[in-house]
């Protein structure tokens, strides 16, 4: 029987996967506007949280309609892939 021992990698060599995430709500109202806030907040920690990302940023629309050519924010993200 033959056994192959594998070496784990340094840190060093590993790739950070990049991530971001996209935050939207539907109207202007100030209820609204918090939880955009929230949905913000929280993809940040949970992505800065996690050695194993590189963050790229959070990216968010407010009050636009459902098109995705009416949001400039997720276009961006888009862009920045």
């Amino acid at each position: 029987m033959r056994i192959k021992v594998i070496n784990k990698r340094p840190a060093s060599v590993l790739q950070k996967k990049r991530v971001c995430a996209y935050a939207r709500v539907s109207t202007d109202s100030r209820r609204q506007e918090d939880s955009l806030e929230n949905q913000m907040e929280t993809y940040e920690r949970l992505i800065t949280g996690n050695p194993e990302y590189e963050f790229i940023g959070v990216f968010a629309d407010q009050g636009i309609s459902g098109y995705c050519e009416n949001r400039p924010q997720f276009q961006r993200m888009m862009e920045k892939g």
